[in-house]
């Protein structure tokens, strides 16, 4: 007996379920999977893509017949109509309209469908919530009847308590209730939202006053949740709740115009944020209102330090400070702590974190008044002028505690309190642990989209990349911070950092002038004060880079220029590294006395920070000015462990290999392979060769942004309308195929319309060959042996030619370049190996090129000169021959007569 039926009929189910006599095909049973819908609708639109298939196989929620309906209105539709229609699907749409209606609503008792209309205001149900709304009762009764009939409705708990209407169905509801009765619609929107307001459930309450157009309520309600939302890093959220209500609740509310100001400034907008903190401010100043004009004073001020203005950052920090009553010890905690961090750096961190402890004594004042964000974001702040003080162990220990005192780990605060613990454990040496949290404070900034966070989070994952040695994919790194710090134009201070630790990086890859240049400029174009933390660290590495040139005046000269700064402003651990750089010249010098009392000043000041990797990071310069101090009577724990840290390890920056590498390995030399956690990502995961050639073309461009024209037309060349389509398919593809199950990494970024790739979740083998490269000539003249095994490195990481197995016109230039590099990298490491006498050796290099490029007659006398040199004169007529052959084949010409006198010579 087969019966179909939306309810349980009326038999014994219970002892036919016992007795293995009945089999149920339950409504969850029928309902279409992601895939089954992706595949379903592919047989029957294939011109549909696959952000729009899954677009809509979400949005009707598995429903086979609104799949069905939807499908037909869209059946011969241009395919940009189609992707407009299911963008804006809604239980409205004329076919679903049409049929839930007449198949479904009006095959209801007048009582179940009054019941229905009135409880589609809300987004989930529960008997309470539905017996608040007017002409509501025993609603329980009637949602478990519901759920019997199997009217669209869901069970969310096992209590039997929470219900909600399938999304579409309930749109059909409330446009019905809207159209037929209007006034009843707004009241019982207004009726909800009260209930949930009387629950404390603000956000609830919030979407359905402004379902109702009860802006005046919603803004209250706002009022109320823009705090919480605002420390929870939810700005996303909260933007699109502005969006929805009339700016003139806000001007009536200046305290909404501040927690906007504060939302657009975390998603990376600064002059919407100072229109609305400026529109607060005269507002908050016009009723006289000193809680609020503190407060909008300190979120200027907070602004305008991070632009870089550290002046006029002060000078609104005070003024709100003296603003603020002297029982508002909330405001004047919030105050003291910026004025803190500006006037730190225009007078000296002494006074710095004073004021900074100041802040912390006033916290505690304020009690229970100071929500647990506030105080973790205090505790945060005080960690982070505990650094530039030169405490890190302070850092450490206040972040810590803030990630304590935050309810929520993943909210801005978690997240910046990660970046500022990473950097304190980097200069300790614990470079894995550096790494975990700069990794997590990334993660938690990409996760809530805070804008303003990005370049300081790329800024400390470069950093510690860069010691960890993985040089190409560091450089990758801060070349992205310095890029979103000058698009966003509110990260000043990190945008200097980033340019400092960039310069390092290319310093310490032996690219000397490229580093000089970079810090030169940086410095040229900064217009601030002269003397803050971050310009003083980038003038020290440009000292760093003197040196390296062999400059030794000029970085004598500018360390010196930097002793006064650092005494002045307490910058202690870069004062330090000012010190040692001191130590180094006089000691090299031969000014020993002067060198022993630079190095002591070094030491004392780095010692008590534990700081030994800024020592190891130095090599040579730090195994001299070590020594001197263990010669001079220093019995120094630092020193011995920085000592055997350098007996044991070159410096880190020169070191590639590290297990802390990205979970994806992008292979382009030679055939292109992706491994994800070592192993290789095969064609079915892929689904389709172009989401694998799609993320080919975004390596290959990495350093670009690109346009959806551009990837289309170099993927789907002359393909028409029916490419663009095509390309958000692929990218969802490569995206799934990219991802572990526990992720939600876009690997492609968007943003106005551009997309590129993110690199810090890659390791790819161009970027490690074109480093080793780099690297090797740097150090050819000064240090040939050195340069030999980067070169050996280089040529190690060369699989063969650039995405061999693919065939487009944009691989060929990339790949013409890396073989044109590969033949360089060969014929100079066989020409070193030759000058060490290394014939042999030098031998399989210069077949290796000569098998690339036959015709390279002075790498086929080079050979032969090798064959002699091992006494082969049979090898070298041979060799002589091989040239022949090639160059009258390809070019029918014969050798040049100086190869024929030297195969004379060679052969005698």
């Amino acid at each position: 007996l087969l019966i179909s039926t939306r309810s349980d009929p009326p038999l014994a189910l219970a002892r036919l379920r016992a007795r293995g006599l009945l089999a149920e095909l339950r409504a969850a049973d029928l309902r279409f999977g992601t895939e089954e819908a992706m595949r379903w609708l592919n047989a029957r639109l294939p011109a549909l893509s696959g952000e729009d298939a899954l677009a809509l196989t979400t949005k009707v929620e598995g429903w086979a017949a609104g799949l069905h309906l939807v499908l037909s209105s869209l059946m011969g539709q241009d395919p940009s109509r189609a992707k407009q229609v299911i963008a804006t699907l809604h239980g409205t749409h004329h076919y679903l309209f049409e049929y839930l209606a007449t198949e479904v609503f009006q095959r209801q008792p007048p009582p179940v469908q009054e019941f229905l209309l009135r409880t589609s205001v809300l987004p989930q149900l529960d008997a309470d919530a539905c017996n608040a709304l007017p002409g509501v009762q025993r609603a329980q009764v009637m949602l478990e009847h519901l759920l019997r009939a199997n009217l669209f409705i869901s069970l969310l708990d096992e209590n039997r308590r929470w219900y909600r209407y399938h999304r579409l169905f309930q749109e059909f509801l409330t446009e019905r209730l809207r159209r037929e009765r209007g006034d009843e619609y707004r009241l019982l929107c207004d009726a909800a939202g009260d209930y949930y307001a009387g629950q404390h459930d603000y956000e609830l309450a919030l979407q359905s006053y402004l379902q109702g157009g009860a802006h005046e309520r919603a803004a209250d309600v706002l009022q109320r949740l823009a705090p919480r939302y605002i420390e929870q890093g939810r700005v996303v959220v909260l933007q699109r709740y502005f969006n929805r209500l009339p700016h003139q609740y806000l001007r009536e509310r200046p305290q909404l115009l501040l927690h906007q100001g504060d939302v657009l400034r975390r998603l990376g907008q600064p002059g919407p944020a100072i229109q609305r903190y400026e529109e607060a401010l005269h507002a908050f100043e016009s009723r006289q209102d000193a809680v609020f004009t503190s407060r909008a004073l300190v979120r200027m001020g907070e602004l305008a330090r991070v632009q870089g203005n550290y002046p006029r950052a002060r000078a609104l920090v005070s003024q709100a400070l003296r603003t603020a009553l002297p029982e508002d010890h909330v405001n004047r905690a919030e105050a003291l702590i910026a004025l803190a961090k500006s006037h730190g750096f225009l007078t000296g961190m002494d006074q710095g974190r004073s004021l900074a402890e100041e802040a912390l004594k006033e916290a505690r004042l304020a009690g229970e008044k100071l929500s647990p964000l506030a105080r973790a974001n205090l505790l945060r702040s005080l960690g982070q002028i505990c650094w530039w003080h030169g405490d890190p162990h302070s850092t450490v220990r206040y972040c810590q505690e803030a990630l304590r005192v935050v309810p929520d780990p993943v909210s801005p605060i978690g997240a910046r309190a990660c970046i500022s613990i990473a950097t304190p454990y980097l200069y300790w040496g614990q470079l894995d642990t550096a790494m975990e949290y700069a990794e997590r404070g990334l993660d938690i900034v990409q996760r809530l989209q805070l804008h303003e966070l990005l370049p300081s989070a790329y800024a400390t994952l470069g950093n510690v990349l860069t010691r960890l040695g993985e040089v190409a994919r560091a450089e990758h790194t801060l070349r992205q911070a310095l890029t979103l710090a000058q698009r966003l134009g509110v990260a000043a201070y990190e945008r200097v950092m980033a340019t400092g630790f960039l310069a390092y990086n290319l310093y310490g890859q032996g690219r000397v002038d490229e580093a000089w240049q970079l810090a030169e400029g940086a410095l040229w174009s900064y217009t601030g004060p002269p003397d803050t933390y971050e310009i003083y660290v980038c003038r020290s590495v440009l000292a760093d880079i003197a040196l390296e040139r062999n400059q030794i005046e000029i970085a004598e000269q500018l360390f010196w220029e930097l002793v006064e700064v650092g005494e002045r402003r307490q910058f202690r651990i870069p004062l330090a590294m000012v010190y040692f750089g001191l130590a180094y010249i006089c000691l090299a010098s031969g000014r020993a006395e002067e060198g022993l009392d630079h190095a002591r000043r070094s030491l004392r000041l780095l010692e008590p920070t534990h700081s030994l990797q800024l020592y190891v990071d130095q090599g040579e310069r730090a195994r001299v000015v070590c020594a001197a101090l263990r010669e001079a009577g220093e019995q120094s724990l630092f020193l011995h462990k920085t000592l055997e840290n350098l007996e044991r390890n070159t410096p880190s920056i020169r070191v590639l290999n590290t297990s802390a590498t990205p979970a994806l390995r992008v292979r382009c030399l030679g055939n292109f392979r992706v491994e994800l956690k070592g192993n290789e990502i095969r064609q079915d995961r892929w689904v389709s060769t172009k989401a694998r050639d799609l993320l080919a073309y975004f390596i290959t461009f990495r350093h670009e942004r690109l346009t959806a024209d551009r990837i289309v037309e170099a993927l789907w060349p002359n393909t028409g309308a029916q490419a663009k389509r095509a390309l958000p398919t692929a990218l969802y593809r490569l995206r799934q195929a990219l991802r572990t199950s526990d992720e939600a990494t876009k690997f492609v970024l968007v943003e106005a319309g551009e997309y590129w790739l993110d690199t810090v979740r890659f390791q790819i083998d161009v970027d490690e060959f074109d480093t080793a490269l780099a690297q090797a000539r740097a150090l050819e003249s000064q240090h040939p042996e050195d340069s030999i095994r980067w070169y050996e490195r280089a040529v190690a990481c060369y699989g063969g030619e650039y995405l061999r197995n693919l065939y487009y016109d944009w691989v060929f230039p990339e790949r013409r370049r890396l073989e044109q590099a590969m033949l360089a990298a060969l014929n100079r490491l066989g020409a070193l190996q030759v000058s060490n006498g290394a014939y042999e050796a030098a031998l399989t290099v210069l077949t290796r090129s000569l098998e690339m490029d036959p015709l390279q007659e002075d790498i086929h006398c080079q050979v032969m000169r090798c064959y002699a040199a091992l006494g082969d004169r049979v090898a070298v007529s041979r060799q002589f021959r091989l040239l022949e052959d090639a160059l009258q084949k390809e070019l029918g010409l014969a050798p040049r007569s100086t190869t024929v006198r030297l195969l004379q010579q060679l052969t005698v």
